[in-house]
């Protein structure tokens, strides 16, 4: 018997299980690297940018999930002691899975709703079957410690975080979010990166880097107990905030509690390591370390995102572990750290129309620059863009019906080739065609 008990890896599942989604997240990882150069000044734009949330999802689905997903069919039941509750449910997971990130990317990047759609519904079947066959196997481990519920509290975030992207993704189609969209957004991925991710990493590794080092009796509990508690309230304190939109320091509150989490669960590996009973070196443990450090990182830059009013997200992924990530603007609103003070933040469209012009579907989404060109080339009589802003034209007769200086008003009727009746209002275009774009406007 090893010190502490010791656990067996004698319930692992198949490796063909884990095996299959580790091989996709290592093909994705390379695509992600083919493309990271073209994609990384993306991210000095607009998040709606098409290609920008194409290639966001291909790291966090393709990369991140399928890795956890696969890492954790093999782990639960080593860390649990208790054999997968079904191989069969997990394989079929698995090409939910596949055919619904190949309908996914390509239906982000092309705007072809039925695709993504498509893609949507299959990654819900996927995760949902994933959360059955690890929550039906948690129900049967023999003891619920602080491990166990580690892995319970994280399901229930990922539970959160799907729920979030599947309306995300059907506001795509009609905007019917609205105002709600970016507060919505940046709970989807507290969701994720703060309540599931960092929370599942943190329940694995205490049960394995106590493996691993002949330590698993060292472990500080009720350490592990305020971690926890820390990391769990501090993110769902954060989704609340965004969804409420409450004042600032609601949310440096739980941005300190999720860094509190962080740092204690990265002192807790320490002290496993400095307490193993086996001395020589192991390849596992530097990967744990670098996680941790990089988790606590981010939650530190998240608490300086908060007090700031700067918006922060950071990731670190290193083995099979991705950091914790923090969000934060100044009104409430989800941004990009890689934004810079040149650049304007995010946020919903009845804000930015008070600060400057922005082209916006009609869900709140700003248009890229490609989507703004579009919109300009389908009537030219429409005006020159002004500020990235189609029908937004120069003097002061911009907007004027007669162009004699009349006032605000509405241009008479136009019709062009293949086209149905199109007014333009002021700051705002109105046609009735059934265009590419779904019809867009400046707010």
């Amino acid at each position: 018997m090893r010190p502490g008990g010791g656990i067996s890896s004698a319930h692992a599942p198949d490796l063909d299980l884990p095996a299959r989604f580790m091989v996709l997240g290592m093909v994705d990882l390379l695509a992600v690297a083919v493309l990271a150069p073209f994609a990384v000044p993306l991210f000095a734009g607009s998040f709606s940018d098409l290609r920008l949330l194409a290639f966001v999802h291909l790291n966090t689905l393709g990369v991140v999930a399928a890795v956890i997903l696969g890492a954790t069919y093999q782990l639960v039941p080593v860390v649990l002691q208790t054999p997968l509750a079904s191989v069969r449910v997990g394989r079929l997971s698995f090409w939910a899975f596949l055919v619904g990130l190949s309908f996914l990317l390509p239906g982000l990047l092309t705007l072809r709703h039925w695709a993504m759609g498509t893609g949507a519904t299959l990654l819900v079947v996927a995760f949902l079957l994933y959360i059955g066959v690890v929550g039906t196997t948690l129900r049967r481990a023999q003891r619920w410690d602080v491990v166990a519920w580690h892995l319970a509290v994280a399901l229930v975030g990922l539970a959160g975080g799907i729920f979030a992207g599947l309306l995300l993704a059907g506001s795509k189609g009609n905007g019917f979010l609205g105002a709600m969209t970016y507060p919505l957004l940046g709970a989807h991925v507290t969701f994720l990166l703060a309540a599931w991710v960092p929370v599942l990493l943190a329940g694995v590794a205490y049960r394995l880097v106590g493996m691993f080092t002949l330590a698993e009796d060292a472990l500080w509990r009720p350490a592990a107990w305020a971690g926890l508690v820390l990391m769990t309230g501090g993110a769902w304190l954060l989704i609340a905030a965004f969804l409420l939109r409450t004042d600032p320091v609601v949310r440096l509150v739980a941005a300190l509690a999720i860094a509190a989490g962080q740092i204690l669960f990265a002192a807790q590996l320490v002290h496993l390591y400095r307490a193993r009973r086996r001395r020589g070196f192991d390849v596992h443990i530097p990967f744990a370390l670098v996680s941790a450090g990089g988790g606590t990182a981010a939650a530190l830059l998240l608490v300086a995102g908060m007090a700031l009013g700067a918006a922060a997200v950071v990731g670190a992924v290193g083995g099979c572990g991705v950091a914790d990530a923090g969000w934060a603007g100044r009104d409430g609103d989800p941004g990009l750290l890689l934004q810079d003070r040149h650049v304007p933040r995010l946020a919903p469209p009845v804000r930015a129309a008070r600060r400057a012009p922005a082209c916006a579907a009609p869900g709140g989404d700003v248009l890229p620059p490609s989507g703004r060109r579009r919109v300009a080339a389908l009537d030219g009589r429409v005006g020159p863009v002004a500020r990235g802003c189609p029908a937004r034209e120069r003097g002061a007769g911009a907007h004027r019906g007669d162009g004699a200086g009349r006032g605000p008003g509405l241009l008479p009727d136009q019709r062009g080739p293949d086209r149905g009746p199109r007014t333009v209002e002021r700051d705002r275009v109105v046609s009735t065609d059934a265009d590419p774009t779904g019809g867009v406007g400046c707010d």
